[in-house]
């Protein structure tokens, strides 16, 4: 009797070992996924908030290089917005993040259609060479100015200045400012080397009749002095007198 007690004792701590083992066995796992879950959750979470960014920055194009930045981005969301063979396990939160990656994509390929005028579908190695390449401008006014023909350097300076800007307006880029240099460089260069080729410059039709102010200002700003010559408008200047006082002239007088 009494061993049979002692056995029924030994089987039943057993069975309550056995018991705590399963149930702790369980109750770690079942916390493992759970925390699986949420670290999933957030990741798809943040990767979202990317996708709602892209979206709204390229639901309209505008310029050629806001173009290839959103072709770039479509790159980004089908290659590197992917998640992990693990979350595989969550089907509600893959399904979910998928539908989001395919309208953002879908957003973005429409605004491309719209502002190209092509249909590659969401070929993005397609949409990649859509556009060849774009390049700085050839700046013959430039040229002209370092052969000396100051002139036809003015001459070309509208054109130049024009297809600076249009860079300017499709790529986003300045190159440095390099449109404003070449301004000044040519105004300067004809202020103090033009004097031969002033008169010519002043009488010609082709040289619009701001540039021709320029040039005056910076040819008496050359002469009397940095500071000295005051450029109002593209009409008048103020310069000094030699009595000390100063005076406005009139340039279409």
């Amino acid at each position: 009797m009494t061993m049979g007690r002692l056995n029924y004792k030994r089987v039943s701590l057993l069975a309550g070992i056995v018991l705590l083992l399963v149930v702790g066995a369980w109750w770690a796992l079942h916390a493992v996924r759970h925390s699986n879950f949420f670290r999933a959750r957030s990741h798809v979470q943040e990767l979202t908030r990317y996708l709602a960014r892209d979206e709204k920055e390229f639901a309209r194009i505008e310029s050629i290089k806001q173009a290839l930045d959103a072709v770039h981005v479509v790159w980004c969301i089908e290659n590197r917005y992917v998640l992990d063979a693990h979350f595989n396990i969550y089907p509600e939160i893959e399904r979910k993040f998928e539908a989001e990656k395919a309208q953002t994509i879908k957003t973005i390929i429409h605004a491309l259609k719209e502002f190209t005028g092509e249909d590659y579908g969401d070929d993005v190695e397609k949409w990649q060479g859509w556009w060849p390449g774009i390049y700085e401008p050839n700046t013959l006014a430039g040229e002209f100015c370092f052969q000396g023909r100051y002139q036809e350097a003015i001459r070309a300076l509208p054109k130049d200045m024009a297809e600076w800007e249009k860079y300017t307006a499709l790529t986003g880029s300045t190159s440095e400012g390099a449109a404003g240099y070449l301004h000044y460089r040519i105004m300067s260069e004809i202020a103090m080397k033009g004097d031969a080729e002033w008169g010519s410059i002043l009488d010609d039709p082709n040289v619009p009749y701001e540039y021709k102010t320029e040039m005056i200002f910076e040819i008496l700003e050359n002469r009397l002095g940095k500071g000295s010559v005051y450029h109002g408008n593209s009409k008048n200047m103020i310069i000094p007198r030699f009595d000390g006082e100063a005076e406005m002239i009139d340039l279409r007088e």
